[in-house]
């Protein structure tokens, strides 16, 4: 998200936004990471678009806009007549169905998800890993109990400690009480928009052991 910062800086006005006589001094500025909007170019740049770029070119990652916030900017907005609910957005409204409803799943249903998260495209789990990394505040790669309680209280869904639990007994297939990223990459993906012919048919061969068919 820092290069496309950079890029978006150099596209709208011309300029790198760490210009240096020599490496040593360009380097210095990355790493402080301050950028101005004092070319002339800038003058034609909406309030938005500046915003934008220095929401992107943060030093800090923890600080630095995600790819999901940076496409819900109202520079996109402004210049998209038919502004469209990025897909992480439609998953965090959805996220809580979603993991209620992967209770209960066959054990042979999870394994085929899993198979089909491997094969599906980058694009698809973009939106699902931005979730993830939302809740797994520590960053440990695992989603605990007190992090999901936590997020749900923060967007008011009303769900109870037990209830939380048993969420998370349910997709934890690994049995340490905690959601790992592929167990919850299982859980929240939107299988009608990932699943085709071709990935339905790898799937059951992968199944179909004495080829049958």
């Amino acid at each position: 998200m820092w290069s496309v910062g950079v890029v978006m800086y150099i596209l709208l006005s011309g300029y790198m936004p760490f210009p240096g006589k020599d490496f040593e001094e360009i380097f210095q500025k990355i790493r402080s990471g301050k950028i101005h909007f004092d070319y002339d170019e800038f003058k034609h740049v909406s309030q938005e678009g500046k915003d934008l770029i220095k929401k992107l070119i943060v030093v800090d990652p923890e600080e630095r806009y995600s790819a999901c916030q940076a496409l819900s900017h109202k520079w996109f907005e402004m210049y998209d007549g038919r502004y469209v609910t990025p897909a992480c957005e439609i998953l965090e409204k959805n996220l809580v169905q979603r993991l209620k409803e992967y209770r209960g799943v066959s054990h042979l249903k999870r394994a085929a998800y899993n198979i089909l998260v491997k094969m599906s495209a980058e694009e698809d789990v973009l939106p699902i890993a931005e979730q993830f990394k939302v809740l797994d505040k520590d960053g440990t790669g695992m989603i605990s109990v007190e992090e999901l309680e936590q997020y749900l209280k923060e967007k008011n869904h009303n769900l109870t400690a037990a209830e939380i639990n048993s969420v998370i007994k349910e997709i934890d297939y690994a049995g340490n009480g905690k959601i790992n990223y592929s167990e919850f990459l299982c859980a929240t993906m939107d299988v009608k928009k990932t699943i085709t012919d071709a990935r339905l048919r790898s799937v059951f061969n992968v199944f179909d052991t004495d080829h049958s068919g």
